[in-house]
């Protein structure tokens, strides 16, 4: 089944997704176990076409055309540069300056709280 999303009032399928790129970001934090602390973030270019009716099967509430293309980012935690805990929801946007900003956005956060919650002395 392919992945469907409900773009405002509009039902959208996914024709293609296209890897684009993944970023690995380390905050310079390590965690009681001496790992570095970070996240990865993966990057997709999603091919979209509007739908009569359809199952949903995924919800994301973006307003863009319902036709055309798409880009998602998923952000995923790191510890010692491996993937670490569970994945966490994908982000869709319209451009790829929403993607920049937003993956800004989160990376200041992710940082912050890893400074918040551990320190620099490594093992």
């Amino acid at each position: 089944m392919k992945n469907v999303f409900c773009l405002g009032m509009r039902d959208t399928v996914i024709q293609s997704q296209t890897h684009i790129s993944t970023q690995d970001h380390s905050f310079g934090v390590f965690d009681n176990r001496g790992r570095t602390v970070g996240a990865i973030i993966h990057i997709q270019q999603l091919e979209v076409a509007a739908l009569e009716r359809v199952n949903f099967q995924t919800f994301i509430d973006v307003e863009c055309p319902a036709n055309g293309v798409l880009f998602q980012w998923t952000p995923q935690a790191t510890r010692g540069g491996g993937e670490f805990g569970a994945c966490q929801h994908r982000r869709v946007c319209c451009t790829m300056e929403e993607v920049d900003a937003q993956i800004g956005k989160y990376l200041a956060s992710a940082k912050k709280r890893a400074i918040k919650n551990f320190t620099n002395s490594g093992k």
